[in-house]
């Protein structure tokens, strides 16, 4: 005679396989929005990099980026009014909106976030170069104590997890050597 049915064996069997496959999956899953979560970071880095830059240009003045390990700043170079001298002065230029690409000043109403002036890293960052401290001149260009590379190490092996700044171009690229330092020769460009 003939059962239709499973067997307890049998399907125990299964409900296992199940599970051991849904365990991988979140492991996959979890390792996968990390390197997308690193990869976001460094990539909005870039975007206000060339925002700033391009913002430099437009209102024909200087911008700055300062930053650390958890977060960046940006900066319009006005004083001394009008037209600022081409440093950095904290406290007396005015900080600008990170939250949009207008780059508006952070006490404009229009400002989301509260009129914050800065963005908090998720990941923290390295900087190499001539400091914490990214000028772009009113032609656009980095000066040449900006120039360096900003690094977000990671365990995740990210395809993008660092900047180059030259005096024409920011390029993002990935890191060769993880234990290595933070620096232009650990940065291999990616196009």
């Amino acid at each position: 005679m003939k059962r239709n049915g499973f067997s307890l064996i049998e399907l125990i069997a299964v409900i296992g396989l199940m599970g051991i496959l849904a365990a991988v999956g979140t492991v996959s899953f979890r390792t996968w929005e990390s390197k997308h979560q690193v990869e976001k970071q460094v990539k909005e880095m870039y975007a206000d990099l060339n925002s700033i830059r391009i913002a430099a240009m437009h209102e024909n003045r200087s911008h700055f980026l300062t930053g650390g390990a958890s977060r960046v700043e940006a900066y319009r170079d006005t004083d001394p009014a009008p037209d600022g001298n081409g440093a950095l002065t904290v406290g007396s230029d005015t900080p600008v909106c990170m939250w949009t690409r207008g780059f508006r000043d952070a006490e404009d109403a229009n400002c989301p976030g509260g009129g914050l002036s800065y963005k908090n890293l998720t990941y923290g960052s390295s900087w190499s170069g001539g400091g914490n401290t990214i000028q772009f001149t009113a032609r656009g260009l980095a000066t040449l104590d900006s120039l360096g590379t900003i690094c977000v190490f990671s365990t995740v092996n990210p395809s993008y997890d660092c900047i180059k700044i030259s005096r024409t171009r920011i390029i993002m690229g990935k890191i060769i050597n993880q234990g290595g330092a933070c620096g232009e020769a650990n940065c291999q460009e990616k196009r």
